[in-house]
């Protein structure tokens, strides 16, 4: 081999590996998802598809500054993600960029106080390019941005599995109620008691669910989803007043040896 071809052979190995890195970079796979825990939670009701969308878009601001860029994602992203055809990325991604600008966040300040976002300030969809491109609504980047305490983050891997918005909502909600690892051995686990009125608020449950409905149309979707596909046990137990359900105390660990709690 005489000296050029070697200077082209090494030439091209670099691309070839410069190309492998800035796949690596723009892949979804190894971001995290980051927000406070009033955002993780808000009250609020989106499809699957919106709830994905939506925490891709998350996972792309970097939390520890207050830059707030404006965003894109593709469908091939988008598609590599969630393991879905590019063909269907591509409809998912032009109607979730339409509908998540309709989407109201209802953030609670305090027991009486609340305000209410919409995620995102514009919202536009490339069809040439197979891209969204929107910006963040600066009235709520102060919950994903800049975030030095009361937030929390997790893999956006780690959600990628959940086939019910409500098992993505409930996993956010366990991360905020998840006790500090320094208590639990190192392990993901924590309790709490929480009003069911405001739990079907914050999970997005319609209006017309009944407690029984609750139950085995949300509750029990979302224990079974976290087991299967996260190692996470969860238990629920009722609390009363009469005969109707006030509240839902809540037990949760992951446990990759199926052990129950």
């Amino acid at each position: 081999m005489g000296i050029i071809d070697k200077i082209q052979a090494r030439s091209k190995a670099v691309e070839d590996k410069k190309a492998k890195g800035q796949a690596t970079i723009e892949g979804l796979q190894d971001n995290k998802v980051s927000m406070s825990r009033k955002i993780s939670r808000a009250y609020y009701r989106l499809s699957l598809n919106e709830k994905r969308v939506m925490n891709c878009l998350i996972s792309k601001l970097d939390s520890r500054t207050d830059t707030l860029p404006k965003l894109t994602l593709t469908a091939k992203e988008y598609g590599e993600m969630f393991n879905i055809s590019s063909q269907h990325a591509y409809g998912t991604l032009q109607d979730a960029a339409s509908s998540l600008m309709r989407k109201i966040i209802t953030v609670r300040e305090s027991d009486e106080n609340y305000t209410e976002y919409t995620l995102l300030l514009s919202s536009g969809y490339r069809k040439g390019e197979g891209k969204i491109v929107v910006c963040v609504n600066p009235e709520v980047a102060h919950h994903l941005l800049g975030l030095k305490d009361k937030f929390i983050s997790y893999k956006l891997l780690d959600g990628a599995a959940f086939q019910s918005s409500y098992t993505w909502r409930m996993y956010e909600i366990l991360v905020s109620w998840a006790k500090p690892k320094e208590e639990t051995d190192g392990a993901f686990a924590g309790w709490h008691t929480a009003d069911v009125a405001e739990l079907r608020e914050q999970l997005g449950v319609p209006e017309g669910y009944r407690f029984g409905m609750f139950k085995t149309r949300v509750l029990d979707v979302v224990q079974r989803e976290l087991f299967e596909h996260s190692d996470i046990i969860v238990k629920y137990s009722l609390e009363k007043r009469g005969r109707k359900v006030e509240k839902v105390k809540v037990v949760f660990a992951e446990d990759s040896q199926g052990r129950l709690l």
